[in-house]
């Protein structure tokens, strides 16, 4: 599927970010193969296309309301805001279905007349890496923890999915990272992770039901948002998260996602979902004497999100909390406007101790934390007006707030501003941010997406950001911008070459002293990317 790949491509080129496309790419493969038909897709059936904006999918649903059914799909090359390389992306995953009236279909059909596939892959690093050689005595005097892996260097995955056009899902994903056991030692039952997941789509009022391994995505990702989470990118039209409720999870990526159950509900414009998940996850435990109850208590000292267990070390943090997460989303939505409120508790089997490092003052630390938020989506002709505030049970608050205009087909331009206090505590929000996080953070970004001449397309963005607690390896309030400027050609449909510029600066610690108070220092970095594609 080579219009896959490219897809894939021209969005990882978008960012610097490292990201794992598993659950992307099999998400359009899916589409790939049981295309949404134009005359009946929602408005949820296009978002799950990520390389359309807002406005685009709006054009798409109004062309329908305005003009009828479509009767082909090269009447795509008329609904407003569609360019032709966005035109190029979406062919292969629409259709105009001879009937595109609603069948109902039996169970028993659905789980006879799927499609199967399944894809096993081998790796291994030819060169020997450092954790399987030998160990000098010395270094084990130093450490007396230091082990070599205890496994082979093969690295292996194997999934298996079934699908029924989009409404039965079900599959089993497993992997083993190089370095790991297999069938002995720790891992007596072959791989290291295992991930399976069973959802069913369209029975009446229920949307959705899912049991297994499933993402929740809601609003702009600032009160929950589990799975992968583009930030800034080159595409500055682009820039609405694209919240897809709850779906099927079957990646790698052995932190990010949810395990338990899941269901939508849709009333005519109210939509409701919960979810609730239960699963062990990777941490070190510690014990500490309580010198007041004269007892042991055991306590969280970090997370593990890496997935590695390699090592005797790393295998004795394998699984040792337990995380329990249940929440909800109630969502209200109109053809101009969507307001939603999402709710979401979590809970561990140890309390979470508080961090004695100064940047890290305002971390949550306990047993159990909460948040609550609202968002709003706004659509009229030429103009999305989004955003999301959130609160923490300590009162802290975030809020993120934004425009996109799509007034001419030449120019497009995107604003966000985001607030995000140093005392908001949410472990599972993942919003538009310079930091990864979704606290400790103020900042505007403004982009523009220009079409100077046909086959040209011209892309720019402005962020300025401030930090004004502690960070780590910056010891005070600190500020930082960047920009970016992409030119992209399209001369042939099989060639297209962009050239991009990037320039950013951020203040950190002065390296130079070892001692005292550091002042800060700005660092400036600069890339420069020519790429073609043919």
């Amino acid at each position: 599927m080579p219009q896959l790949d490219e897809i894939i491509e021209e969005i990882a080129a978008s960012t610097d970010a490292e990201l794992d496309y598993t659950n992307l790419f099999l998400s359009l493969e899916n589409l790939y193969y049981s295309p949404l038909d134009l005359n009946t897709a929602s408005e949820e059936d296009f978002n799950k296309l990520i390389f359309l904006t807002e406005y685009q999918v709006f054009s798409l649903l109004n062309y329908r309301k305005k003009y009828g059914k479509y009767t082909t799909v090269y009447e795509l090359q008329y609904v407003d805001g569609i360019d032709p390389l966005t035109l190029k992306f979406l062919l292969p995953f629409v259709e105009v279905a001879e009937d595109s009236g609603q069948k109902k279909m039996s169970i028993g059909k659905m789980l006879t007349y799927g499609r199967h596939t399944v894809m096993t892959r081998y790796q291994r690093l030819l060169q020997e890496k450092d954790g399987y050689l030998p160990i000098a005595d010395s270094i084990i005097a130093e450490n007396p923890d230091k082990s070599r892996y205890l496994g082979s260097p093969d690295k292996l995955y194997f999934r298996y999915n079934y699908q029924y056009k989009d409404k039965l899902y079900y599959g089993l994903t497993a992997e083993k990272d190089d370095g790991e056991q297999f069938f002995n030692g720790a891992q007596k039952y072959g791989f290291d992770y295992y991930s399976g997941h069973f959802q069913i789509n369209d029975l009446g009022i229920v949307k959705k039901i899912i049991i297994g391994d499933y993402v929740a995505q809601f609003g702009q990702g600032l009160t929950m948002w589990s799975g992968m989470s583009f930030g800034k990118t080159t595409n500055t039209a682009n820039v609405i998260k694209k919240a897809r409720g709850v779906h099927k999870y079957s990646s790698v990526n052995e932190s990010a996602f949810l395990r338990g159950q899941a269901m939508t509900l849709q009333f005519k414009n109210f939509t409701f979902t919960e979810f609730v998940s239960y699963k062990p996850i990777d941490g070190s435990v510690s014990s500490t004497e309580d010198t007041v109850f004269i007892e042991d208590e055991q306590y969280i000292a970090n997370f593990l999100e890496t997935g590695y267990h390699r090592t005797p070390s790393e295998i004795a943090k394998r699984k040792t909390i337990n995380e329990f997460i249940s929440g909800g989303n109630l969502s209200w939505s109109s053809e101009h406007l969507r307001l939603g409120a999402t709710g979401v508790y979590y809970a561990f089997s140890d309390s979470l101790a508080p961090n004695s490092q100064a940047y890290r003052y305002f971390d949550f630390s306990g047993y159990s934390n909460a948040n609550f938020g609202i968002d709003y989506l706004v659509t009229i002709p030429k103009v999305n007006i989004f955003g999301e505030t959130s609160i923490s049970p300590n009162m802290g608050i975030s809020s993120i707030n934004g425009a996109v205009f799509d007034l001419v087909p030449e120019f497009k331009m995107s604003a966000i501003y985001r607030y995000y206090s140093p005392d908001y505590q949410a472990l599972y929000a993942q919003p538009f941010s310079e930091g990864n996080k979704p606290y400790n953070e103020s900042g505007l970004f403004v982009g523009f997406q220009i079409f100077p001449r046909k086959y040209w397309k011209v892309e720019a963005y402005y962020d300025a950001w401030k930090y004004p607690w502690l960070r780590y390896g910056v010891g005070g309030p600190s500020t930082g911008n960047e920009y970016l400027v992409q030119v992209s050609h399209y001369p042939k449909r099989n060639l297209d070459m962009y050239v991009r510029f990037k320039y950013e600066t951020k203040e950190k610690n002065n390296s130079d002293i070892e001692y005292g108070v550091r002042p800060l220092d700005s660092y400036v970095s600069a890339k420069f990317r020519y790429q073609i594609n043919y």
